[in-house]
């Protein structure tokens, strides 16, 4: 064999093939003597154990099965045209019921509610109250009871928690509006001028004019943008995420 004494990759090729030229061939007694090796020395391969490395379990929603679903949209359980939480409850079997491999469910792991909590709007992203839940789809009541038949499939929710906006009706948007000196008026970005800016994805304005200023809304003048530079609006926030958790 060869030893591979810093020869380059040419060398080792021609001595592979058996076309190297004798003057290009190295004399086994030179190697020897500079490495200090006899011709009789051995040199033994380290013994390497292969050891199975398992990799850790990722997190549950990045395993699960999510199944998303607009309320309004889905099941409506008292007749009223619209979808509502007791009628997903009365679907839930349809999507998991609870027995692994009775092959007569979707079997999904989790599902993810698209906002649910008081708003203006029938998509529900331009939120006026996060601890409330939109009286279309029933009540707080009936969320607990979601969330009881939920776990007994074994199944987890996941709620859109609409956190970078609320609507422009919310009271702390009416309040921040009221006037410069207004107690909430930092929880919203105000200037006195229109820069000029454009939606990232679009050509709509971002800085809407209200009592002479103009606040800021990436999506439209009914989603004013909250100020996360603000403390005031982090606990708070904080705060209405843990009361659903």
């Amino acid at each position: 064999g060869l030893l591979a004494c810093g020869d380059d990759e040419a060398r080792i090729d021609a001595d592979v093939s058996g076309e190297t030229d004798a003057a290009d061939a190295t004399d086994v007694s030179d190697v020897a003597a500079d490495t200090g090796l006899e011709d009789t020395d051995v040199i033994q391969e380290t013994d390497v154990t292969e050891t199975e490395v398992t990799p850790p379990e990722r997190p549950w929603y990045e395993r699960a099965v999510m199944y998303e679903i607009f309320v309004r949209s889905f099941q409506d359980s008292d007749g009223d045209g619209i979808g509502d939480l007791r009628g997903l409850i009365d679907r839930l079997d349809y999507l998991n019921d609870g027995v692994p491999g009775a092959g007569d469910d979707l079997e999904v792991d989790g599902l993810w509610l698209m906002p649910i909590f008081k708003s203006d709007s029938y998509h529900g992203y331009d939120v006026t109250d996060y601890r409330e839940i939109d009286s279309d789809y029933g009540t707080s009541a009936d969320f607990d009871a979601l969330i009881a038949a939920c776990e007994a499939r074994g199944i987890k929710v996941v709620l859109d928690f609409v956190m970078n906006h609320t609507g422009s009706n919310h009271p702390w948007f009416v309040d921040s509006r009221s006037g410069p000196t207004a107690a909430k008026r930092d929880w919203y970005l105000w200037r006195s001028d229109n820069p000029g800016w454009k939606q990232p994805f679009g050509t709509g304005n971002v800085w809407h004019p209200f009592g002479g200023s103009f606040y800021y809304g990436i999506f439209w003048s009914g989603m004013p943008d909250l100020d996360y530079r603000e403390p005031a609006v982090v606990t708070e926030m904080t705060d209405i995420a843990k009361s659903w958790l």
